[in-house]
């Protein structure tokens, strides 16, 4: 696994605890779809990339009961908790559901960064590692991911990747997090005796110039901006942690106790918020539309 994938697989039973943003973002994220594209969807099949604990898995198939559904994740655990929530009710494809949709819905392991090894156990041969029980369920009449990409530094080969996997007019429900997400704790990480590099994300510019270069048009995109309070700045890099957010660990300039203290301290001190410290998020959503 990937050193995130790994993160993710660590955090699965912790992530529920700490993702109220991620809540919400599934939301938002489901509700940028008008109602006309539902007779559609429900007839065909639809592809979830990075499910987690299935917070947006269980949107997607809310709206959208009579579609097929393929549910994927690269960390095992994360996985399993998604299908576990299913376990048993309808339209599961678990032993024991029931019910006209029974069996409409399959669970595989996929790296969706279109980074993935293509020898790896499972996976067909190719340069984006695509599993053949993903692409048993192509072309896809809807793919969709939320809060996931963010941590894929090549967009255009994920949307590439997505779009390869589409039928013809398909759409693609993407959300994820700016560049500028926790300016706060960025702020921090730019100084001495940090001088990190810029966390993971996407610019609005380069989301558009990505989904362009991979066939797809914008549909509908907007950016959003929330601030939490959390009881302390610990609390708050707890909260990471508990989701399996935490960034790449740099190697030449290693958070050692000493840092981790200089970052507690100025976090508390610069950004105090009644009832603790606040972060600010910054996600954004996509409605795309592939053009070819």
């Amino acid at each position: 696994m990937t050193f995130h994938s790994l993160r993710f697989d660590r955090a699965a039973s912790t992530y529920g605890a700490h993702a109220q943003v991620q809540e919400a973002m599934a939301a938002d994220l489901i509700g940028l779809l008008p109602d006309t594209e539902i007779p559609a969807i429900n007839a065909g099949a639809i592809l979830e990339m990075g499910c987690g604990t299935g917070l947006f898995t269980r949107r997607i198939r809310a709206r959208f009961p009579d579609a097929s559904m393929t549910v994927t994740d690269a960390a095992p655990r994360m996985l399993e908790t998604a299908r576990a929530g299913f376990r048993g009710s309808v339209g599961s494809g678990i032993a024991g559901s029931s019910g006209p949709t029974a069996g409409l819905m399959g669970w595989s392991l996929f790296d969706a960064s279109g980074l993935a090894s293509s020898d790896a156990p499972g996976y067909v041969a190719g340069e984006t590692g695509i599993p053949a029980t993903v692409r048993a369920s192509a072309p896809y009449a809807l793919a969709a991911s939320s809060a996931l990409v963010q941590w894929f530094p090549d967009l255009v080969r994920h949307f590439t990747m997505t779009a390869s996997l589409l039928a013809p007019s398909g759409s693609y429900l993407v959300s994820g997090f700016a560049r500028d997400n926790f300016p706060e704790l960025n702020s921090i990480l730019e100084e001495t005796p940090f001088e990190y590099p810029e966390y993971p994300g996407h610019t609005g510019t380069g989301i558009r110039a990505a989904a362009a270069a991979a066939g797809f048009k914008v549909a509908a995109f907007r950016e959003d901006s929330l601030e939490v309070v959390l009881p302390s700045a610990q609390a708050f890099l707890d909260s990471i942690r508990g989701m399996g957010s935490a960034r790449r660990p740099e190697t030449e300039r290693p958070l050692t106790r000493t840092r981790l203290r200089h970052l507690l301290d100025t976090y508390q001190e610069r950004y105090p918020k009644a009832g603790g410290v606040r972060a600010t998020w910054r996600p954004w959503y996509a409605w795309l539309r592939k053009t070819g």
